[in-house]
Order: structure tokens, then C-alpha cells, then sequence
């Protein structure tokens, strides 16, 4: 009897079906998966990492926030990715990304002070795949500020936590220092050196002090412009401003103002600087652009601070 040729090519296909699913990972069956836009896939097949916490250690740009987990207990993962934020419940952005799960723990620097969100999740990446679960519990880092004060009699820099009010670790050594100022992105500090007409930048990070730049006779005043591309010192014996490169750390040409400048103010949008002259009571504003003084404006006697609202 002939079989149905149908019938034949319908068992052909049921056990050619039945071999395939013999051979395909039971990750057909288990996983349940959301592909996003840039390709990684949630499932819900992996297993979160859990008991996420933080400890903070030192302020400012030089602490670390020191995480810790417990794995996942999902033995298909293939590793932890670490993932921060500055608003509680993300976007977040991927610290690090952690191969196995003996490591669970793990040491971050956000350089700077201010609150921070941390998240952990578990992943898979073999064969193309690239799998993630949800995210575990979310854990919160106050990082504390540091205030930099100058001691001018001391020729020192003293930092101090803002959260505990005690002094971060040993002072930094300057000549004079008379005014502090800090970059718009809060990497590096620059401190004016009265006693050695320099001011010299200090890495916050690290408190690496760098080399000294000469700037003018006795330095009392700076101001760093809003793009951080320019400080501008005010030198009071000099009868000067003298503008400083940033990115090169070199001294421009040195702009003539009124007697003893004391004190000088950069405009929100980085145009115009305004100087207090203090031996001849008058204020002179500066196009930044071009480096030019304008008229100077008369004020009171003996002008020694200036904001700009």
C-alpha cells in the first residue's frame, strides 16, 4: 500500500521539529525576554543581585563609595554590571562591568561631592547573546563637599568636610595664598600666592600640586571665567590683571587697571570683568574678548569686594 505523501512529509517535519528541540538549549523555554534599543535583552530568567549597600570614605573629589552585594542566584549569569545616578531612580549610567559572580563588591570615585544612586544587575553574554536582568535594590551615597580655605599667615590650604566640619587630611603648603578659585568643573583648584607673585593649580582628586605660574607682583585676586577656559588674576602691586590660559597654563599679556586692585567679578556670560581698584577708589571693567580696560568708574573710598548679581 502507498503511503500518503502528505502523511510522510508531515512526520518528516514532526521529527525533524522533535530533533532540533532536542538539541536546543532550554533557554527556548525560559527565558522571557525585552529587547531594547540598543540591542541588550531584560529577561526575566536571570536574577537580580541583591543587598546592595554603600559606605562613603573622604569628601569631595577625592572620596570613594564603596559598594557591596550578594550574587545572583542565578547560576546562567555570567557577571554584575554596576551602574550610577545623580537622581534617584535613574537614567543611570554603567560603572563598570564585573566577568563571574565571585566579585561582589566593588570601589567607586564619582569626582565630586553631592548625592549619588547605585543599581546592580546580573548578565549573560555568549554565543551573541546579551542578556540583563532588572535591576536589584537601589542604594544612596552622600558624598560631602570640601570647603579649601587659604591661610595666609600660615602659607598653607586647609580643606575641610562639610559634612562632619573636620579637616580632611593634612594642610597643602603655598606661599601666601589669598584666594582660592575653582574650576567650573571641579577638577582643579588654582590658589593666588601673595608672598610669590604666582598661583600655583591644585589637583582636587589627587591634592597633587602642580607647577607654580608666574603671574604679576603679589596676586590677590582671581576669576575663573564661566567656560573655564581663563583665570583672570588681579595683581595688586602690579597695578594689573593678567589673564592665564587653563588649558596651557601660561600667563597672557598683563592688562592695565587702577592702583592696588583688590578684587575682581566676571559677568554670567563670560564678556566683562569688573575690578576693584583700591588706592584709587574707582572700578574698571574689561571686554574680555579683546583684553581691553574701559573707563574706569569712580565708587567709594578704598573698594575691596565686588559681586555680580
Amino acid at each position: 500500500m502507498l503511503e500518503n505523501p502528505r502523511r510522510t512529509l508531515l512526520a518528516s517535519v514532526v521529527a525533524m521539529t522533535l530533533m532540533i528541540a532536542a538539541a536546543t538549549p532550554v533557554a527556548w523555554a525560559t527565558f522571557t525576554t525585552t529587547r531594547t534599543a540598543a540591542g541588550v535583552v531584560s529577561t526575566t530568567a536571570l536574577a537580580a543581585p541583591t543587598s546592595l549597600a554603600s559606605s562613603v570614605t573622604g569628601s569631595g573629589p577625592s572620596a570613594t563609595v564603596a559598594l557591596t552585594w550578594t550574587a545572583t542566584t542565578s547560576s546562567r549569569a555570567t557577571g554584575t554590571r554596576v551602574f550610577r545616578a545623580t537622581v534617584s531612580g535613574g537614567p543611570y549610567a554603567q560603572v563598570v562591568q564585573i566577568s563571574g559572580l565571585a566579585t561582589t563588591g566593588y570601589t567607586d570615585t564619582p569626582s565630586g561631592g553631592g548625592t549619588y544612586y547605585y543599581v546592580v544587575t546580573s548578565y549573560y553574554t555568549s554565543n551573541g547573546a546579551n542578556w540583563t536582568s532588572a535591576n536589584g535594590n537601589q542604594t544612596t551615597a552622600v558624598v560631602p563637599y570640601t570647603a579649601y580655605v587659604g591661610n595666609y599667615l600660615g602659607n598653607t590650604v586647609t580643606r575641610i568636610n562639610t559634612t562632619t566640619n573636620l579637616v580632611a587630611g593634612s594642610a597643602l603648603t603655598q606661599s601666601g595664598p589669598t584666594t582660592l578659585a575653582i574650576t567650573p568643573d571641579g577638577k582643579t583648584a588654582y590658589v593666588a600666592n601673595y608672598n610669590a607673585g604666582t598661583i600655583t593649580p591644585i589637583t582636587l582628586a589627587t591634592n597633587a600640586i602642580g607647577t607654580p605660574i608666574s603671574v604679576g607682583q603679589k596676586p590677590w585676586a582671581m576669576a575663573i571665567t564661566p567656560d573655564g577656559a581663563t583665570v583672570y588674576v588681579a595683581n595688586h602691586d602690579s597695578n594689573d590683571v593678567r589673564p592665564v590660559n587653563l588649558a596651557t597654563r601660561t600667563a597672557g599679556t598683563p592688562i592695565n587697571v587702577g592702583t592696588q586692585p583688590w578684587a575682581i567679578a566676571i559677568t554670567p556670560d563670560g564678556k566683562t570683568a569688573y575690578v576693584t581698584n583700591y588706592g584709587s577708589a574707582n572700578v574698571t571693567p574689561i571686554v574680555l574678548a579683546t583684553g581691553t580696560p574701559g573707563t574706569a568708574i569712580a565708587v567709594g573710598s578704598g573698594p575691596d569686594a565686588i559681586a555680580i548679581h
